[in-house]
């Protein structure tokens, strides 16, 4: 079947086609049970307080109604169409608007109506009773040896959009640095965020939510750092860079020679004053050595002082000999080689 939207060709015939399917299938529903549905979306406004779109499943959702979701309850003092239209009851496969919520509903819940307040409000907290939390505040992290932590609290404009985010954040990688969500929201950063972000040493990453002017002053006396997005892409970004940022680089060693050890002239603890032929590359003062016997690593040092012919060099190259000055721990024998090289840190990858 061939529909476009922007002409309106096939609408009719969709609209046709859906109904003989609802028949087919006797997908019927009761005006008369109690109102039914399903959480669609919710958020925290300034003004209105909690307002949820729902979808109505069954029956009628009217004005007054007292309902109860799987996490809070509440009567409902408005119903609008999605064009803002004002309603005083919604009839089943409408998605409306509600305020009057005491708590946010998270997305995918199920909801009714009660008798009265009252029973809503016994209904929820039974059903929390037998929810698994949706979140998990300061839980303890077993971490492994070298792993990283990172604390953040998210804010964001709507439940949808935060569980986005959350379902983005949770797909990074977490082998090297764990990150741990504190608490998440939605509506304006409160004190609270922000005390709970200085105690716990947590960014706030915020999606689309503002800060109160009069609470810049808390902000900069705590020394929260409040990170705010109009894109979740962006923000997913800049946690993966904190995440990073926590990575301690990694060292690289360049080989850059080795020379055999041929005789031992001085030692004065970690002073060994020693001398040596260039077997391959390069040997070069102030660069650090490893030192190995028989093949074996046996320790490490460094090379201070380099001469060749009783003069001071900086380096010294294949098939020829020198004395050096090596500080190390590690006994040296004749016969032992040294490896020098020069480290590289590199920032390291999630």
């Amino acid at each position: 079947m061939n529909v476009s939207a922007k002409t309106g060709q096939g609408i009719d015939d969709l609209l046709e086609m859906i109904l003989l399917l609802a028949e087919m299938e006797e997908l019927t529903y009761n005006p008369a049970a109690p109102a039914s549905g399903v959480v669609i979306e919710s958020n925290l406004d300034a003004r209105k307080g909690v307002t949820a779109t729902l979808l109505v499943k069954e029956g009628a959702l009217k004005t007054k109604d007292a309902i109860a979701t799987e996490s809070t309850f509440g009567p409902v003092k408005n119903i609008k169409t999605w064009q803002g239209e004002n309603l005083s009851e919604a009839a089943a496969s409408t998605p409306i608007e509600v305020i009057g919520l005491v708590g946010v509903p998270f997305v995918g819940e199920t909801w009714q109506v009660e008798k009265n307040i009252e029973e809503a409000e016994k209904k929820s907290a039974r059903k929390k009773e037998i929810e698994e939390p949706k979140r998990k505040h300061l839980e303890v992290v077993n971490l492994e040896e070298g792993q990283k932590i990172l604390n953040i609290i998210l804010k964001a404009d709507a439940i949808g959009t935060l569980e986005a985010i959350r379902q983005s954040l949770e797909a990074i990688g977490q082998e090297k640095v764990v990150l741990r969500i504190i608490e998440e929201s939605t509506g304006e950063i409160s004190d609270h965020d922000i005390q709970l972000a200085s105690s716990a040493g947590a960014p706030i990453f915020s999606f689309r939510v503002k800060l109160k002017s009069a609470l810049q002053d808390l902000v900069e006396r705590e020394g929260v750092k409040i990170k705010s997005f109009e894109i979740i892409y962006e923000l997913i970004q800049s946690v993966r860079e904190g995440m990073g940022e926590l990575l301690d680089p990694e060292i690289l060693k360049n080989k850059l020679g080795e020379m055999e050890i041929l005789a031992i002239f001085k030692i004065d603890g970690r002073k060994k004053i020693i001398g040596g032929r260039v077997r391959d590359g390069l040997i070069q003062r102030g660069a650090k050595v490893d030192i190995f016997r028989d093949g074996e690593y046996i320790g490490d040092g460094r090379i201070t002082q380099l001469q060749h012919d009783k003069k001071d060099i900086a380096e010294v190259g294949k098939g020829k000999e020198c004395g050096l000055l090596v500080e190390s721990d590690q006994e040296i024998k004749i016969g032992d080689t040294l490896e020098n090289y020069k480290e590289e840190k590199r920032k390291q990858t999630l």
